[in-house]
């Protein structure tokens, strides 16, 4: 029996463990369609995720033992997870053609290397709580004891950025750099406005003092 891929693994016991001890309808299994075209889970595109789900469906592999149910009072059977990740696939099949998502998470272990020559081009004036709610994906603290958070994303643009917390010593702005340095720090800043729900009172070029430090 062939095991599943990593990034299918990886990708289903996101969705399994979010509904491992709660409703399995079809209601649920339309909201976690939804959630997978309008937020990807981090790293992996739209048609990466329906083709994991289809990798996972037409295998063998026992699906109910890719998370741990053990504390789970009344575990859901192989049967149960199987039907439901088969609604979810077709209501994935149902909304085509997919949007293309405003932004994407990306993993954050590509931080710092791949942004080794990456341009400081904004500022958020707004608490990391705040900039969570708008961007709807998880920071990472920092390795080495830097005490810094990182979230990096994908916009629709193609840009691919980096919101950094503790950058200045004297502001608690997160910094905002785009890996790419030659792109125009204007357009970076608009196509991060575009794709999130951040204004641009929240997000204000590199340099330019007011920004506010809620």
């Amino acid at each position: 029996m062939a095991a599943l891929t990593d990034s299918t693994e990886a990708i289903v016991a996101r969705i399994l463990h979010t509904v491992r001890d709660s409703a399995r309808d079809d209601s649920t299994a339309r909201r976690i369609a939804l959630a997978l075209i309008q937020e990807p889970i981090t790293e992996f595109s739209q048609d990466e995720q329906y083709g994991a789900l289809t990798e996972a469906l037409g295998s063998e592999v026992s699906l109910s033992t890719i998370i741990d149910l053990s504390y789970v009072p009344s575990p859901p059977s192989e049967e149960e997870f199987r039907a439901f990740l088969e609604r979810v696939r077709a209501h994935l099949d149902a909304n085509r053609p997919w949007p293309t998502p405003p932004h994407r998470g990306l993993d954050s272990r590509r931080w710092p290397s791949e942004y080794a020559n990456a341009a400081v081009v904004g500022r958020i004036g707004l608490h990391i709580v705040g900039v969570r709610n708008k961007v709807k994906y998880l920071f990472r603290t920092e390795d080495g004891g830097s005490g810094r958070n990182v979230l990096l994303l994908r916009l629709r643009s193609g840009d691919e950025i980096a919101l950094v917390t503790g950058w200045w010593s004297d502001s608690d702005d997160l910094a905002v750099l785009s890996r790419d340095p030659s792109r125009p720090a204007n357009e970076v800043l608009q196509a991060l406005i575009d794709a999130t729900d951040f204004t641009s009172e929240d997000v204000r070029p590199y340099g330019e003092v007011g920004a506010s430090e809620s």
